[in-house]
């Protein structure tokens, strides 16, 4: 079946081990939804080419503290889909 996988967790030990066995790239969504989250979660990304969504807003100044440790550690920018909730 070809359609999109989306794994979510907190925990990068088990969602590197979910891209380990899955046929595909998924994208990564955290349950817990933090900058120290995300920042655990980069490393995924990089080894495995994951996409991360981002669906809560966050202040500018965290946003952009994301975006330069993915930067460092060679994440590119189109890895991390910023799609926050409109508020009610």
């Amino acid at each position: 079946v070809n359609s999109p996988l989306v794994l979510v967790s907190d925990d990068p030990e088990a969602l590197s081990k979910a891209c380990r066995i899955i046929n595909g790239i998924p994208a990564i969504q955290a349950v817990n939804e933090t900058m120290k989250t995300y920042i655990t979660i980069l490393p995924v990304l990089k080894n495995f080419g994951s996409t991360l969504i981002l669906t809560q807003a966050h202040p500018q100044d965290e946003l952009d503290e994301l975006m330069n440790t993915a930067k460092t550690l060679g994440i590119e920018s189109y890895q991390i889909c910023y799609i926050p909730a409109k508020s009610q």
